[in-house]
């Protein structure tokens, strides 16, 4: 008997019915009709090879907010072609901007609300948290998720719920 295609896993179910199931890292798992190698399995096989990897919190996440920004980001090229001794510590700066500012919308954030963010850090620290938030917004103006940054910046009354 051949083998099962790659990432194919098998089993019998408690009637005795064969099961296959296609299971990819990263990947939801596709359970597959027939047996290994036959026309309907392999349609649906490939068909599941060329689908799109999940991506990780995604569901649990509102569009346009900070966290939704931070995981694109997270995704993007311009933090995958940083060397993972600089990503760790930018990602370590962006999920504490993520948990304390998450739920709220990219779109409103103000320049006083940076300024407030970064009074409260010691001065070495803010001028990396500074540099991780300037990093975030040229990937939400590159996207459009929020206006360009200098306009946006010109105002100068922040909005309450940055604030709190």
């Amino acid at each position: 008997m051949r083998h099962p295609p790659k990432f194919v896993q098998q089993f019998i179910d408690r009637n005795g019915k064969p099961r296959f199931y296609l299971r990819r890292p990263g990947f939801k798992s596709v359970p597959l009709p027939g047996l290994p190698w036959s026309p309907q399995f392999m349609e649906v096989y490939e068909a599941a090879l060329s689908g799109q990897p999940l991506q990780i919190g995604a569901g649990r996440t509102k569009p346009g907010t900070v966290s939704a920004t931070i995981i694109g980001y997270y995704y993007d090229q311009s933090f995958l072609a940083l060397a993972p001794s600089t990503q760790r510590p930018l990602r370590g700066i962006l999920e504490r901007l993520r948990a304390e500012h998450g739920d709220k919308r990219i779109a409103l954030l103000q320049r006083q609300h940076i300024i407030t963010l970064l009074r409260s850090k010691k001065r070495f620290a803010a001028r990396h948290w500074l540099m991780a938030i300037r990093a975030l917004m040229k990937y939400a103006v590159k996207f459009g998720l929020r206006e360009t940054i200098r306009r946006q910046f010109e105002t100068t009354e922040p909005e309450d719920r940055w604030l709190s």
